[in-house]
């Protein structure tokens, strides 16, 4: 990182790219294509440099659906709409009936390689996202997310840096949830706890 990157030349990049049987050779052999599909959009982007990770976080859709559509928070519905249409994937198969499934995603930053424009070079970043060659990444809304750093948490003001080094924290937590700096597994669902997570307010 360096002082004279400016917020505005960083997004927060989620991509969110199907689901597998709870399986690791599954999970695997399905992080490892969209790792080459996700390098070919960034060859085609020569002016966005990017750096994540791919998570593969067990869900359960049998929890998720146990929530109260007319009381659950709008993101744990949002989840759970963009799961079940993922996991249409696996109709026809062994797994098809499975509730606990591995979700394969991607969580990280992405830099616009450009002073003077940077938001047309987010959009034509994202028009690649969206094109007919990666239908995998457009099969429901909201699959595909770039987000602005926060600019503040809880009332304090927050600076490139520490919206980075939270960022950072999150996607390499080793396990799925994150909370007062201590990881733990549960079945999530949403895509985001705010409150324990403690990243930029506009992520999901």
């Amino acid at each position: 990182w360096s002082s004279d990157v400016c917020s505005s030349d960083l997004k927060f990049f989620t991509l969110i790219d199907s689901v597998t049987e709870v399986d690791h050779k599954s999970a695997l052999k399905a992080a490892q294509k969209m790792k080459e599909n996700l390098q070919k959009v960034l060859s085609e982007n020569q002016k966005i440099w990017c750096v994540g990770a791919i998570e593969s976080e067990i869900i359960s859709l049998k929890v998720m659906r146990c929530n109260d559509p007319d009381h659950s928070e709008s993101s744990a519905q949002r989840k759970l709409d963009v799961c079940e249409k993922l996991a249409e994937d696996l109709k026809g198969t062994f797994f098809q009936d499975d509730t606990g499934l591995f979700l394969i995603h991607f969580h990280g930053v992405v830099l616009a390689k450009s002073k003077n424009a940077p938001a047309h070079v987010f959009d034509e970043f994202e028009k690649s996202l969206k094109s007919k060659k990666y239908k995998q990444w457009n099969k429901s809304d909201r699959q595909i997310q770039l987000k602005p750093l926060s600019e503040s948490w809880a009332t304090k003001t927050k600076t490139t840096e520490s919206n980075l080094k939270h960022i950072a924290n999150y996607i390499t937590k080793g396990a799925n949830d994150l909370k007062n700096g201590v990881v733990y597994l549960k079945y999530k669902t949403v895509f985001e706890d705010r409150k324990s997570t403690r990243l930029n307010s506009s992520h999901v």
